[in-house]
């Protein structure tokens, strides 16, 4: 996982083939004006990447790797 967290899986190869694993992605800037609202979308995102990963599986979804979720909890922690 590249310090970024920019990771690409790459589609499987034949020509019956289809991705069947991606990512979601997130474009969070690296601060906000208002702190409160700074912190309620650190709040929602750290759930969504801790106790939400439990509705994945009801939603058609796996859950995370926990190495990503490690970095992505640390790259919103740096949030301001």
């Amino acid at each position: 996982m590249p310090e970024n967290l920019r990771l690409y899986v790459p589609d499987p190869d034949g020509a019956d083939s289809y991705p069947i694993v991606s990512l979601s992605w997130l474009l969070l800037y690296d601060r906000y004006p208002d702190h409160q609202k700074s912190a309620a979308l650190k709040r929602f995102v750290t759930w969504g990447l801790s106790s939400g990963q439990s509705y994945s599986p009801d939603l058609g979804y796996i859950p995370l790797p926990a190495e990503i979720t490690l970095l992505s909890r640390a790259a919103v922690a740096k949030i301001e």
